[in-house]
Order: C-alpha cells, then sequence, then structure tokens
C-alpha cells in the first residue's frame, strides 16, 4: 500500500506574504525527499505547510498546488494560467519536437488535440475488445511457454505496448519482450534526465541506453516505413501523418517522435498501473475471489462464453471497482508539471508569471473529506450507494486543465478488458508469498523489477 497522509484542504483560508517553503537540507534543498518518494513529501509537506508552498532542491525551484481548490483553479477560470512548454522544453529541444501535443499550449494545443482525440476515443478500444482479449492471451502465453516465473513490470510493459500497437494499427504483433523493455528503458532514462532532471545528461551517452535508443528507434522507423509505404485510411498514424504533409515545416524528428510517443505515454501510465493492479490481487485473494466471481457469474451469462463487452464491464462494480481504487490510490500520473503563464492569486498567495509549478491533482485522492479512510483499498467506493469519485474535481488519475489525458476514456477501456482477462483466464502468485514491494518512482510511480509472479492458466473457468 502507498503509505501517505492525508491532505488538508485549505480553500477559504486567507493566507498572505512568503509562500511557506517545504523541508529541506542545507545546499541541496529537498532533493534527497523527491528522489526517494516525491508524492509522500508532497502530501507531507500539503498538510504541514498548507495548499500552497515552495520546494527547492539543488538548481530547482517550484510552488505546489494541491487541493481541491488547485484542481477547480486549473480546470475554471485558471486554466490560462498554465502552460507546458516549459516542463517539457529539454525533451523538446533533444528531439526537435516542438509540435509535441504535451508541450503546446492555446489555440495550437486545441487543434491539434482536436485533430487526434477521435484516434484515442472510448469507441476505438471498444470496438476492438476482442482483439485485445487475443493481444493478451498472445502476451500471456509467451511467457507460459517459457519461464513461468516473470517480473511483472516486464510482463506489463509488454502487455501494454503490444495493446497499443493493436489499438493503433488494427494488427496485432507478437512483440519481442527485449523491443518492449528497450521501449520502456528508452523513455525511463530519457524522462530521468530531459524531464525531470533527476539524473545528469551523461545518461544519455551510456552504451546500454544508446542499445535501448537504438532498438527503439528501429522499431518505430520500421513502423513508419510501413505507413509511408501504405498509407492507412484511418486512425491515429493517418492523422499523424496527414499532418504533418499539411505542415512543411515540421521536421522528419517530429515524425519519429509522433509515432514513438502513444508508446511512451501508455507505457508510463497503463504500463504502471497493471503493475499496482497485479500486486494487489496476489497479496489479497478475498479482494481477487469476490471480483472473480463477479466476472464469473457475468460470463455465465452470456451463451458465447467469452468476456463480456467494455460496456457490460463497466457495470460489473467491483471489477470497475477495482480498476477505479488502483487509478486513486496508485495515481501513476499524480501531478502536473506547469510554468505560470501570468500573474494570479490563489488561496491569497501570489504566483509570478515564469514561476515552475506542480499542481498535485492526486492530493484530493488522500484527502478523508471525499475518500472516507483514504489508505484503505476499498472497491465499493464507486458503487451506487458512495459514488465518491463523483465529487467534483476529487478524482483526478488523468490530470486537470485542458492537458488533461487525451486517452483516459480509451485507457479505462482498454484497463477494465485487459484486467479481466488476467482474472478469468489466469491465476497469478507471488513468486516471494507475502512479500510486499514498495512504490517506487522511476521515473513516475511503479514497482521493482523484483516484484515477481508464477502464471499458470486457470484450470475451472465459470462455464466448464
Amino acid at each position: 500500500m502507498v503509505n501517505t497522509s492525508a491532505v488538508e484542504d485549505l480553500s477559504g483560508v486567507e493566507t498572505r506574504g512568503q509562500i511557506p517553503v517545504a523541508s529541506g537540507l542545507p545546499l541541496i534543498g529537498s532533493s534527497l525527499f523527491l528522489l526517494t518518494n516525491p508524492l509522500k513529501f508532497f502530501l507531507q509537506q500539503a498538510k504541514l505547510r498548507g495548499p500552497v508552498y515552495r520546494v527547492k532542491a539543488a538548481n530547482r525551484d517550484m510552488v505546489i498546488l494541491s487541493g481541491i481548490e488547485a484542481n477547480r483553479f486549473m480546470s475554471e477560470e485558471g486554466k490560462d494560467c498554465f502552460v507546458s512548454s516549459g516542463f517539457w522544453g529539454d525533451l523538446v529541444e533533444e528531439w526537435q519536437c516542438p509540435h509535441f501535443l504535451s508541450a503546446i499550449d492555446g489555440a495550437e494545443h486545441i487543434d491539434e488535440r482536436k485533430a487526434l482525440k477521435s484516434s484515442f476515443s472510448r469507441t476505438v478500444a471498444d470496438s476492438r475488445q476482442e482483439g485485445l482479449v487475443e493481444v493478451v492471451h498472445q502476451t500471456v502465453g509467451r511467457y507460459l511457454r517459457g519461464n513461468f516465473v516473470v517480473p511483472v513490470r516486464d510482463l506489463t510493459r509488454t502487455l501494454t505496448n503490444s495493446e497499443l500497437y493493436y489499438l493503433l494499427t488494427g494488427d496485432r504483433l507478437e512483440l519481442n519482450p527485449k523491443i518492449a523493455r528497450a521501449l520502456a528503458d528508452y523513455q525511463r532514462i530519457t524522462f530521468n534526465v530531459l524531464v525531470l532532471g533527476k539524473w545528469p545528461r551523461l545518461a544519455l551517452k551510456t552504451p546500454y541506453y544508446l542499445l535501448c535508443k537504438r532498438r527503439s528507434m528501429r522499431f518505430i522507423r520500421d513502423l513508419r516505413r510501413r505507413f509511408e509505404r501504405e498509407p492507412p485510411t484511418e486512425g491515429f498514424f493517418k492523422v499523424v501523418l496527414d499532418r504533418h504533409k499539411a505542415h512543411p515545416e515540421r521536421k522528419s524528428t517530429e515524425l519519429d517522435f509522433a509515432f514513438l510517443a502513444p508508446f511512451w505515454a501508455g507505457l508510463d501510465t497503463l504500463g504502471a498501473s497493471f503493475v499496482f493492479l497485479i500486486h494487489q490481487l496476489v497479496h489479497d485473494e478475498a479482494l481477487l475471489l469476490r471480483v472473480r466471481d463477479e466476472l464469473d457469474a457475468a460470463v455465465r451469462e452470456l451463451d458465447d462464453e467469452a468476456i463480456p463487452e467494455a460496456a457490460q464491464l463497466r457495470k460489473l462494480p467491483l471489477l470497475y471497482g477495482l480498476c477505479m481504487e488502483i487509478l486513486r490510490l496508485y495515481p501513476v500520473a499524480f501531478g502536473n508539471g506547469r510554468t505560470a503563464a501570468r500573474d494570479f492569486s490563489i488561496h491569497g498567495y501570489t504566483i509570478k508569471k515564469g514561476q515552475d509549478l506542480l499542481v498535485l491533482t492526486s492530493a484530493t485522492h488522500f484527502d478523508p473529506r471525499y475518500f472516507p479512510r483514504p489508505h484503505n483499498f476499498d472497491i465499493e467506493r464507486y458503487g451506487k450507494d458512495r459514488q465518491e469519485h463523483r465529487t467534483r474535481y476529487a478524482f483526478s488519475p488523468y490530470g486537470r486543465g485542458p492537458h488533461i489525458c487525451l486517452g483516459a476514456a480509451m485507457a479505462e477501456s482498454l484497463m477494465l478488458t485487459t484486467a479481466a482477462t488476467l482474472i478469468y483466464y489466469y491465476e497469478f502468485s507471488a513468486r516471494k508469498p507475502g512479500k510486499q514491494y514498495p512504490m517506487i518512482f522511476d521515473p513516475s510511480p511503479t514497482m521493482s523489477r523484483d516484484f515477481e509472479v508464477i502464471i499458470k492458466e486457470r484450470v475451472t473457468l465459470a462455464w466448464a
């Protein structure tokens, strides 16, 4: 479980003067805390300092905004107070991709987002659900044919990449785990250096990083050549190619990055969420049996003995609650890095233009006013009688504001189908029963590769 503290929402309390400074050490400030568990540190400091405080770490100086008022402000009247270009600046410079969706703002961002929106809709995932189930079988089957002991991070990133490839291309690819790992580690090192600034630039010169880069770029350029040779008639890659042709100022590197970006985005969110989901299930047998019994009953009602359609999965309160609670208690995208676009005030404090910011959008996930006993894993929070996630701005697993995750609806559908397939068809047991694995940040929340499971096909199915 995540060991964090609830956040006090101090909206409406007038404060003046200097923004309070978070705990730190001489010279290095809060660096050590941020390197180990930044989410825990941010939540603790919000409780101690209030919803607005300053964090200094080595050469970084940023203001943290947390609580339901920050989420509301970012989504409503304050949405033009934030820009994302500064947060992504080093990555954009390295890749020469100035039109990267996450790094642009204003009208340009709206236009790019509008063009891409249909490619990441719930409809895409729902319409290809049967193929997604086959991708899960194909991926898990690859591990079953080899060593039954599987590092969960390896499994989930191979699975996530394979599912995204299928959703984006319509083709099922038996992705080599070496390629999946290369894509993940290429992203992991790049983000730790260029986005979060946790590691020195020297990490971009190491032999391992360069190997991951070569493998990733070979994968991406093979995909690009395929679609340049045989242009797609629909979907994400058609949109990307069309927009590239319509804007001749866009360089070839931008096209490479556009092809790579959805894989990186999925690895950093869904891939990690699946790790936490499997961890929760192998350590809570009662929870697993409850969700499985519900799923078994739903399958028995079908004539074709298949996983129910995604629309039906959303109506299974325990399965739906399981996925939602993973997103709440293990928030992979726990905050949004931004820069102040202009001077503005919040909670009585003035934020100056150009100030680096982190809006801790997940702080409300741990606030008992919105989620009673917030550190308990409780899948019934989302049922008709409670619906704790319905409090506006309290549940924010996909961020807030104009840059809220474009693929949120697709991700929900994909997560439900994947969870249902894994739970219904397979048995997972921890290689080291009872051992709890802490959340690590590499670069986003996940778990160590030491977390391994033993996978077996489920012998007794609902219809057998």
